[in-house]
């Protein structure tokens, strides 16, 4: 396979195809390494396969697989890695070998359809004549969540993250020095020189740079030159411009910069500001700290801002110093300012004879409109008494907020003031969501489905916990979460479950698989797996309460009907059914010790509470308790406590004879009880049909025996009856 043509410089190579960034490794930098060259992957040496020319070799074991961002490494007869997907890595660039003289990496153009993401490169040392950069030499795609350190080196277009972007860089970084030449220190370049890129065409957002910035001619601690959009952006290094330079960016040409600042000191040959030399755009709600230091056009934010280009709600802390058009805030306004405000001291370096210094504004011409509104200096810090524009204001003044809502100034959205103590500081709140009319590209969110999750049985409810996914644009709760169960042994429900914290219910002692897969409001979506186990808790032994008994006596049985009854209680039965009874035995006994049970009745596979028997004895005081087993396997059991109760009194059973069994009238009948009798004292009632002769009542053993005599009842339609069959009742019945 032979190398593209060579046009440009960069930490990350990609060749001239379109990039498909659905595809597993289409997303990863190619750093050329010589093939006797090792390199470290999170730690785990890599030591290139010298077999041959095109060789593939896996070194998934280090991290993953590509295709999850894992690390694939292709080499080639020149030694060219595919390094990324998230992995950090440290190369010697000291000891590879250069392709050609000062080479030692190379890229051409990322494609408008390609990303790099979660891409790190420490340690870099790239040399070339232009577009160069610590990641990319041009990019036209999206970098993100990437960042660079090291040295680089060139002629033109020079950046420590991207020579040129035409793209979007959101959320990444370069601490990168520049070296050219035999020039000490610092990020070093002949034109278009910046601290992240060297030229901007596209959006910078949420970046930002640390390494000091030299060029011959222009410089910018973050960008050279902007033409486009620089959001939630900084740079912290010092600057040194050949000719102009800017803290920030050297020149803004049409671009817009928003809620953004620089603290770096600032030194142009020829003009200098401690944000923006010149500005042709817009700036909103941004600032600068370091001191500037220049020839002319030199400003504590901007050095010349010009006709129909305006600068809104900003500031500069840092002294200005310069021979001409040196102002606080803006050494030359041609353009429009609004609620803005400087404390640097300005001074002037010049031959007596050249003018145009301020406190505010060094020059001012509104012959094309330009105004300075509601705007400020320090009279007392500036060490100016006078400005091309603007109202000078003391310490005391400029540190009232009075000073400023008496102008329009907005401290509900925009600015912020510690009353005596402070001057005012910018919110950066929701004010810096819409600046620039700029709409980012949508990335993708970040899924975390927390977990793995756990529950111990009986507890079976699990609630799930999304709230950690994110999104670089929306906020977890305008996410949409999607939950599925698979492999689901634990049988938990619902399976699709959605929602940023469902609660399901998980029943069964067993894992189940669980995904997360979450939609940003732009329809891009992430997921992330997790586990759910359901354990069973050491089982508790289950005992039978609220023991109970009932009795059904028919006088014409010889047993009572005894009904016993129970209820199961187990710790580990919540909710009920969870671990119910399987399994019971009942024992009966009239002895407290239950030596010779009359009942030993053991059920297995049995969940009822109740047990019937018509096998006791009347009037009798028997025992009883209950041992109950579980579900677990293997089951624990657990016996009630002991109760008792007294069976019933056997019914009475009525019965007596009479001698002779056919009497004549007048005679005598001696009765005799054969009754049957279980209780004492039975009282025994006789009753005869013949009215004449009383009820006889008592004792039965009293009534054992005992005589009477009837007198014949004659009908008096049959007078000739001389005697009637005796049919004496009688009623018995335990006494009361």
């Amino acid at each position: 396979m032979a190398l593209p043509k060579r046009t440009k410089q960069g930490g990350i190579r990609y060749y001239g195809y379109k990039l498909d960034v659905s595809s597993a490794a289409a997303n990863y930098p190619i750093a050329l390494i010589p093939s006797s060259t090792s390199c470290a992957v999170n730690g785990v040496s890599v030591t290139p396969d010298s077999a041959g020319a095109n060789d593939y070799f896996d070194v998934a074991h280090v991290s993953t697989t590509a295709a999850t961002g894992g690390v694939i490494v292709k080499q080639i007869a020149t030694g060219i890695f595919n390094i990324g997907g998230g992995i950090t890595v440290s190369l010697d660039f000291a000891s590879m070998q250069m392709l050609n003289t000062g080479d030692s990496i190379r890229v051409t153009y990322v494609n408008v359809a390609s990303e790099i993401k979660d891409v790190s490169l420490t340690n870099v040392d790239i040399t070339g004549t232009q577009l160069v950069g610590g990641l990319a030499g041009r990019n036209g795609g999206t970098i993100t969540n990437s960042s660079a350190t090291g040295t680089v080196g060139g002629n033109y277009y020079i950046g420590g993250l991207a020579g040129w972007n035409e793209g979007y860089i959101t959320n990444s970084n370069a601490g990168v020095a520049i070296m050219i030449h035999d020039f000490p220190g610092g990020m070093i370049g002949n034109s278009f020189v910046g601290g992240l890129a060297g030229w901007n065409y596209g959006d910078i957002i949420n970046s930002y740079a640390t390494g000091s910035v030299n060029s011959d001619a222009s410089a910018g601690g973050l960008a050279g030159t902007n033409y486009g959009n620089i959001v939630n952006s900084y740079a912290t290094g010092n600057v040194n411009g050949g000719t102009n330079a800017g803290g920030l960016v050297d020149a803004n040409l049409g671009g817009c910069i928003a809620c953004s600042y620089a603290t770096g000191d600032v030194m142009g040959a020829v003009a200098a500001a401690g944000l923006v030399w010149g500005n042709w755009g817009e700036i909103t709600m941004s600032y600068a700290e370091g001191n500037v230091d220049g020839f002319g056009y030199i400003g504590g934010l901007v050095g010349i801002n010009t006709i129909f280009n305006t600068i809104t709600n900003s500031y500069a802390t840092g002294s200005a110093t310069g021979s001409h058009h040196t102002g606080g805030f803006v050494g030359h306004n041609d353009g429009g300012i609004t609620d803005s405000y400087s404390i640097g001291n300005v001074t002037p370096t010049g031959l007596p004879f050249w003018t145009s210094f301020g406190g505010f504004a060094g020059g001012f011409d509104n012959i094309f409109g330009g105004y300075c509104s509601s705007s400020f200096w320090n009279t007392q810090t500036s060490g100016q008494g006078s400005s091309a524009c603007g109202d000078g204001r003391t310490t005391a003044q400029m540190k009232t907020e009075s000073t400023f809502t008496s102008t329009g100034w907005d401290f509900t959205t925009i600015w912020d003031i510690q009353e005596n103590v402070t001057y005012p500081y910018l919110l950066w709140g929701g004010a810096c969501d819409s600046v620039c009319g700029l709409s980012p590209p949508n990335n993708s969110p970040t899924a975390d489905a927390n977990g793995p999750y756990e529950t111990t049985l009986p507890s079976t409810s699990i609630t799930l916990d999304g709230s950690g996914s994110s999104d670089p644009e929306d906020s977890s709760s305008d996410l949409t979460y999607n939950w599925s169960i698979t492999n689901n042994d634990a049988n938990c429900s619902p399976t699709n479950p959605t929602g940023m914290n469902p609660v399901i219910d998980c029943t069964t002692e067993g894992t189940s698989d669980v995904t997360l897969t979450v939609t940003d409001t732009g329809g891009l979506t992430d997921s992330d797996s997790t586990t759910i186990a359901v354990n069973l808790s050491a089982n508790s032994s289950p005992t039978a309460i609220n023991l109970s008994d009932a009795q059904n006596i028919d006088c014409e049985d010889t047993h009572p009907d005894v009904y016993l009854s129970w209820e199961y209680s187990d710790p580990n039965d919540v909710p009920v059914g969870t671990d119910p009874q399987s399994k019971y035995r009942i024992q009966v006994d009239n002895n407290s010790d239950f030596s010779s049970p009359v009942v030993d009745y053991t059920a297995d596979s049995s969940s009822s509470t109740e047990y019937a028997t018509n096998v006791l004895d009347f009037n009798t005081k028997y025992y009883w308790k209950v041992e109950v087993w579980d579900s677990y396997a293997p089951p624990a059991s657990g016996e009630s406590a002991a109760e008792n109760f007294t069976t019933g009194t056997r019914c009475p059973k009525p019965g007596f004879n009479w001698d002779p069994g056919n009497p004549e009238v007048e005679t005598d009948v001696t009765f005799t009880d054969s009754s049957d009798c279980y209780a004492s004292p039975c009282t025994c009632t006789y009753t005869f049909q013949d009215a004449t002769i009383p009820t006889i009542s008592g004792d039965c053993s009293t009534l054992s025996t005992f005589t009477n005599s009837f007198t014949s009842v004659r009908p008096p339609a049959n007078p000739s009856i001389a005697s009637v069959s005796i049919l004496p009742i009688k009623n018995m019945g335990p006494a009361a």
